[in-house]
């Protein structure tokens, strides 16, 4: 699996999951998307997706979410895809969710994307399954509009 920079090309859905078919859709043994399940919604950021599992009983609410994270674009590009997927939450009245991903290379850029949420009341937290490369971030999200820089008086 070969990333490929979204500043250079961008990848269709299509290419990104075909792309990550053998070493990461297999793993999670899990087809998700709009297709498998209503509940479900494919946010595609760049070269990365996320496919955002919502309330069952509730189809169209974010507020509470559990999502998977399908990357193809480099690693430097990944944080900043992070905060834009958790500004769009944001938007959509999300507070408190989990991402999931199936390396630790990923770990670096949520990390990063973290500096940025916590200047705004927003935050995650990582997680690690025993004994299984799966990875979680614990996302909250607070109410100041992340990305909003505040003017200067």
């Amino acid at each position: 699996m070969e990333l490929v920079d979204s500043n250079v090309q961008r990848l269709h859905e299509v290419e990104i999951m075909e792309g990550l078919k053998l070493a990461t859709l297999q793993n999670t043994m899990v087809f998700t998307g709009p297709y498998a399940d209503p509940s479900t919604k494919n946010i595609q950021i760049k070269n990365t997706i996320f496919s955002i599992f919502r309330n069952p009983k509730n189809k169209k609410s974010y507020a509470q979410f559990m999502g998977f994270l399908y990357n193809m674009d480099t690693i430097d590009n990944l944080s900043n895809n992070i905060v834009e997927l958790i500004k769009f939450l944001q938007a959509n009245k999300a507070k408190l969710g989990i991402i999931r991903y199936l390396d630790d290379k990923y770990t670096a850029a949520f990390e990063e994307a973290n500096k940025v949420l916590v200047r705004y009341g927003s935050g995650l937290s990582i997680g690690k399954q025993k004994d299984v490369d799966q990875f979680f971030a614990m996302i909250e999200i607070g109410k100041e509009p992340i990305g909003v820089e505040e003017e200067v008086a």
